[in-house]
């Protein structure tokens, strides 16, 4: 299912509704581990704890940021320091 929102109507970020998630994705290949946005500061401690259940931080070899809004960035302080072999990849 799809929302639409006209050009006008700017609040589509504004409403969170309890037991939904917004999407930071970890994609593993042969080669790579590339982590794509983070989340909100507030739950970076839990952010890290999950990502390292499945893999070692340190073996995280990109992170893309595709937009620094507070839902996907704000954790970038707390994330940065514990990913040390990651490149990251952002727009200006």
């Amino acid at each position: 299912m799809y929302t639409y929102c006209s050009l006008g109507h700017r609040d589509f970020h504004g409403y969170g509704i309890e037991g939904t998630t917004y999407g930071a994705y970890l994609l593993q290949t042969e080669d790579e581990v590339v982590l794509i946005d983070t989340v909100k500061a507030k739950f970076a401690d839990e952010f890290m704890e999950r990502i390292s259940s499945i893999v070692k931080p340190e073996q995280i070899t990109k992170l893309i940021v595709q937009h620094t809004e507070p839902d996907h960035g704000s954790a970038l302080p707390a994330v940065l320091p514990k990913l040390p072999n990651a490149t990251v990849i952002c727009t200006d």
